[in-house]
């Protein structure tokens, strides 16, 4: 299956991309939520999404890809804490 890594912050895109390559994930990356939008084929089963995007706001890029493809497993990072986020 392929993820979909959706991080702009290389350092962390890195790490990231190295555990789950080594867990046996297929890695796509985006730096940005339009490249998010675009790469969220169907080949793609998973996106790992933070929500701290340079163009787009993270909630809109994990909702568009929703539109076509209800079942995308879509999981979460962030530092966000504040409540609105999380319910949002």
């Amino acid at each position: 299956m392929d993820l979909l890594l959706v991080e702009d912050d290389e350092a962390i895109a890195a790490g990231l991309e190295r555990v789950l390559f080594e867990q046996g994930f297929s890695i796509r990356r985006a730096g940005t939520g339009r490249e998010a939008i675009a790469a969220a084929t169907p080949g793609v089963g998973l996106v790992v999404l933070d929500l701290g995007r340079p163009d787009l706001d993270g909630i809109t890029v994990c909702r568009e890809p929703r539109r076509t493809r209800p079942d995308l497993a879509i999981l979460i990072l962030t530092a966000r804490d504040r409540e609105m986020d999380v319910v949002a």
